[in-house]
């Protein structure tokens, strides 16, 4: 029996040795060993290269198929990477889209936001409820600014009945504590005059307070013309408790009862200066401000 045993010595020296023939190699070195044990011959063949092109060759296919295992993957990611592309192209489209609507209903909220906004919005935003210091003639005063929205004026002028009329919300004269109201009547009589009234109401501070009420006090309707040198405010006397109206009108509001003193003091207009297009009237709506001496 004859047994052939070919020994392949690996990287570095990659060959092919095969029935004693050898594949391109310029360089070889064949030792053969043989040795008889009983009928059996053994003939161990040892196949040694030291050619440098061959080993340029090996280093040559390892390199071709590193490179293209390489490129499989690097074609793979590639592939991957075009996917996350697209999906974050659509994703950022979709995004763009919303944002766009988004700020197209945001700028119509802002344009019709401005359209309601009087010209006289700064200085209700900064004086509405609070006390400051006004200037008369050279002279400084502290005063109590209350703005008063009166809406929808136009169903008011043209279909309630005489003597209707619309009460404001109760406020509290700050620094002072007195609660306070005021009143509107589109039809105060039957000629169409409006009357626009303040009067006192019940306070949870009137325990502290002094009685009668003696702070001066004017009603100004607002004119929204946009040039402020050319607003004429239309404008009550300023009114004196201790010299207007009996001492009953000042006095502390009912603890039970009716919280509401009846208004003794009011400013009264002719229905005909708010017809359409009046700057005195801003969006349908009628601006009356309180002004509070302290």
């Amino acid at each position: 029996m004859l047994v052939i045993t070919i020994l392949f010595i690996t990287w570095p020296w990659f060959f092919v040795c095969l029935g004693g023939k050898i594949i391109k190699s310029p360089k070889i070195d064949i030792f053969s060993l043989n040795s008889t044990n009983n009928d059996t011959t053994e003939i161990h063949t040892i196949c040694r290269i030291t050619s440098d092109e061959l080993i340029a060759d090996a280093q040559s296919i390892v390199t071709r198929v590193s490179t293209k295992i390489l490129d499989e993957r690097f074609d793979l990611f590639e592939k991957k990477l075009n996917e996350i592309k697209d999906l974050v192209l659509q994703m950022n489209l979709q995004s763009l889209s919303v944002n766009l609507n988004d700020r197209k209903d945001k700028f119509i909220v802002k344009k019709n936001y401005e359209y309601l906004k009087t010209p006289r919005q700064f200085e209700i935003r900064k004086f509405n409820d609070t006390v400051n210091e006004i200037l008369i003639s050279n002279e400084y005063f502290k005063v109590y600014t209350y703005f008063w929205i009166i809406e929808n004026m136009k169903n008011k002028l043209s279909n309630w009945r005489t003597g209707y009329s619309q009460r404001s919300n109760t406020f509290y004269i700050k620094q002072a504590g007195y609660g306070m109201y005021m009143k509107i009547t589109p039809k105060y009589f039957p000629d169409g005059t409006i009357f626009i009234a303040v009067g006192l109401t019940k306070s949870h501070q009137d325990n502290k307070l002094s009685w009668p009420f003696i702070l001066k006090l004017r009603i100004e309707i607002l004119d929204h013309s946009p040039e402020e040198l050319l607003r004429i405010d239309r404008s009550s006397r300023l009114w004196d408790p201790l010299t207007v109206c009996p001492t009953y009108f000042w006095q502390q509001p009912a603890i039970i009862g009716h919280p509401d003193n009846l208004e003794c003091v009011g400013l009264s207009i002719p229905r005909d200066i708010l017809h359409t297009g009046s700057k005195y009237l801003w969006n349908n709506s009628l601006y009356i401000k309180l002004i509070v001496y302290l």
